[in-house]
């Protein structure tokens, strides 16, 4: 793994960003919906996703792609050489002694995860943030064990190894996805909890809506906007096309 992207293997697999981008986008707005109790899917057309989504990317992509580039431009070799290194190591030992050693390096992630998850499902206090943050350091290694593994098994059977490059831009749209999905359950905490849109003032032809401490807007598309009522855990979906104005207020 000292090369760790290939220029050519690099511009095979950017072909695919695109469709990348909309399967993720997609990703973020489902989840932060249904945390709201809307199934989004019925109101989004799909030209929206990566609008809506467009508004994060750069921020994404600032605190995960910048900064692993820059890492494996200054570190990459040094990496790749002990990569490579384990990775030969492991290699000769069997199944079941690579377990036990991957086991030995991630063992006290497993165990803080099951300590949290049983915790909240005896108290019912779900922090979905804290428990995605969790699950996405052993489930780095988990990737890290199954790709070694396919490369174990296409050496043995095809004595042929899977390019570094694919594997590293896997793990890379792994930490990506976890990234957007930590920052989705904060985005909708932030607006459960710690009420970002009060004051927010929302004038239809026949109502008027004052986000407070009990009600707060959600967001909206391009024909749907999206209300929540905080104390009664419903959310209402109003047309567009009776918003008369729109006065957003951000914490």
């Amino acid at each position: 793994m000292i090369n760790f992207f290939k220029k050519e293997q690099l511009i095979e697999i950017l072909k695919y960003s695109p469709a990348f981008l909309i399967f993720v986008g997609c990703i973020k707005l489902i989840i932060f919906y249904n945390l709201f109790g809307i199934r989004i899917i019925d109101y989004l057309d799909l030209t929206e996703v990566l609008i809506s989504f467009f508004d994060n990317l750069i921020n994404y992509l600032l605190t995960t792609i910048v900064p692993m580039l820059a890492m494996l431009t200054f570190f990459g070799k040094k990496i790749g050489e002990e990569s490579q290194k384990s990775f030969t190591q492991n290699s000769e030992l069997n199944f079941v002694e690579r377990i036990k050693s991957d086991f030995k390096e991630f063992y006290i992630l497993i165990i803080l995860t099951l300590v949290l998850l049983i915790f909240q499902l005896v108290t019912n206090k779900w922090n979905y943030q804290l428990l995605c943050t969790l699950i996405s350091y052993p489930g780095i290694y988990v990737i890290i064990f199954i790709t070694r593994e396919v490369r174990i098994s296409y050496i043995k059977q095809y004595r042929y190894t899977i390019p570094a490059t694919y594997i590293n831009i896997f793990m890379m749209a792994y930490l990506f996805i976890t990234l957007i999905i930590q920052n989705t359950f904060k985005e909708a905490t932030e607006i459960k909890d710690e009420h970002k849109y009060f004051g927010t003032e929302i004038y239809f032809e026949k109502d008027t809506i004052k986000c407070d401490s009990n009600i707060t807007y959600v967001g909206q598309t391009k024909n749907f906007l999206f209300v929540y009522d905080i104390q009664k855990h419903k959310s209402l979906v109003f047309p567009k096309t009776k918003l008369q104005k729109l006065i957003l207020v951000q914490k």
